[in-house]
C-alpha cells in the first residue's frame, strides 16, 4: 500500500511519513475511529439492553410462560390496559355529552 519507505525513525523528509502532518493524519485515520468504536461499546450497558447476566446468557433453554389457567381468569396485562383506554374513552365522552 505504501510505495515509499525510509531506514531512519527520525528523517523527516518528503515521502519518510514522519513529519507532524503525516503522523496527525495517520491518528485522524486509524486510531480516532478505534476509540470511538470502543466508546461507543463501552457507553452501552448490554447487560440491560439484552438482558443478560455478568457472563452472557448462560441459560441453556428459554423459560416457560406463566400457566394458561391463571391467564383465563383475568385478561393479560395488553388487554387490561386497552380495557382502561377504553373506559377514559368512554368516561370523557360521557362527560361531555
Amino acid at each position: 500500500v505504501i510505495s515509499q519507505s525510509t531506514t531512519s525513525v527520525f528523517a523527516t523528509g518528503p515521502g519518510t511519513q514522519n513529519s507532524l502532518e503525516n503522523k496527525a493524519a495517520f491518528y485522524m485515520l486509524h486510531a480516532v475511529p478505534e476509540f470511538a468504536s470502543v466508546a461507543i461499546l463501552l457507553s452501552l450497558n448490554a447487560r440491560r439492553v439484552f438482558g443478560t447476566g455478568p457472563w452472557g446468557d448462560v441459560r441453556t433453554r428459554d423459560p416457560k410462560p406463566k400457566a394458561a389457567a391463571s391467564s383465563a381468569a383475568e385478561p393479560a396485562a395488553g388487554t387490561r390496559r386497552w380495557l382502561r383506554a377504553l373506559q377514559a374513552r368512554a368516561d370523557y365522552v360521557r362527560r361531555w355529552r
